[in-house]
């Protein structure tokens, strides 16, 4: 569970962050600058939900580049010979030229309608009719 604390005028919250530091202690992560306690104690829970959910990337962590990033994730990829050989040239030939210089925790998913219509497929309307009962029926 994330917790409120004041400091000064603003609230800030902390959360842990699924990580364990060498002494047993848990590692919290952290986001000041709130003016109201429920607000900050709600972005703390999403937060958390981002961390159970295995989409939470650390602000210690997003300094680092994709560069130097994506050799390390593919190395933690329990996959076949032929599968890992597929990541590997994808992220050699597209992510790493386009994303390499840039560091993880600057890559967002699209948010904005034209954003996500890249990543969505537009729908595709089929006409039934009983002469075509299928997807790919001439």
């Amino acid at each position: 569970m994330p917790y409120t604390e004041w400091r000064g005028n603003f609230c800030r919250v902390r959360w842990k962050t699924g990580r364990i530091k060498p002494n047993g202690k848990p590692e919290y992560d952290s986001q000041g600058g709130f003016t109201d306690e429920e607000v900050a104690y709600a972005y703390g829970l999403d937060r958390e939900s981002d961390v159970r959910n295995a989409r939470y990337i650390s602000r210690r962590d997003g300094s680092i580049l994709m560069s130097t990033y994506c050799p390390k994730w593919l190395k933690t990829q329990d996959v076949g010979h032929l599968r890992w050989r597929t990541i590997d040239g994808i992220l050699r030939n597209h992510i790493v030229p386009y994303w390499g210089e840039t560091s993880v925790g600057d890559i967002k998913a699209p948010t904005t309608a034209h954003g996500v219509s890249i990543w969505t497929p537009s729908p595709v309307s089929v006409t039934r009719t009983p002469e075509r009962s299928g997807w790919c029926s001439a």
